[in-house]
């Protein structure tokens, strides 16, 4: 009974590791886990810029095809909503964001115009311009939560006494 209580000992010694190697695994599993990370984010940000320049050329081609009178108000504000959120994804600092927004809301503004100019010539569904007008209204209040972030120096506050 004494002989085989050894050898179990003896075999458990066998496969725990020493504490020494246990720590060296761990320091080695978050070295490479810490690369890992930066590459991950690395290449999470190369897709995000790359969405946002597909987005963006997907915007100006359907605006060209709306003003020749081969795209829908739909699919130019779908659009614009695929680069609004590809922009904000992409943006580091508030400022950053201030700038993408006041450029959508430009973009929105000019988009107006045109379908107002398309009006004249052809009958524009009505819902379609409510859209539109959702979507600059959408991006003003993310400009203006942009602003406040920028002000605030990008810290957000927890609460505000009076």
């Amino acid at each position: 009974m004494r002989r085989s209580l050894l050898a179990v000992v003896y075999l458990l010694g066998t496969f725990v590791p020493s504490t020494n190697s246990a720590v060296d695994d761990i320091s080695e599993i978050h070295k490479v886990r810490e690369v890992e990370g930066e590459q991950g984010r690395n290449r999470l940000r190369t897709l995000r810029e790359s969405r946002h320049e597909a987005a963006k050329a997907d915007l100006d081609i359907r605006r060209k095809l709306l003003n020749d009178g081969k795209a829908s108000i739909e699919s130019v504000c779908g659009a614009l909503e695929r680069f609004t959120k590809a922009g904000a994804a992409i943006c580091e600092t508030p400022i950053e964001k201030v700038k993408h927004y006041e450029f959508v809301i430009s973009i929105a503004n000019s988009l107006t115009t045109s379908i107002g100019d398309i009006s004249a010539d052809r009958l524009a569904d009505s819902a379609s311009i409510e859209l539109l007008k959702y979507l600059r209204l959408d991006s003003e209040i993310e400009l203006h939560i942009a602003r406040k972030a920028a002000r605030d120096g990008g810290k957000p506050k927890l609460f505000h006494l009076p």
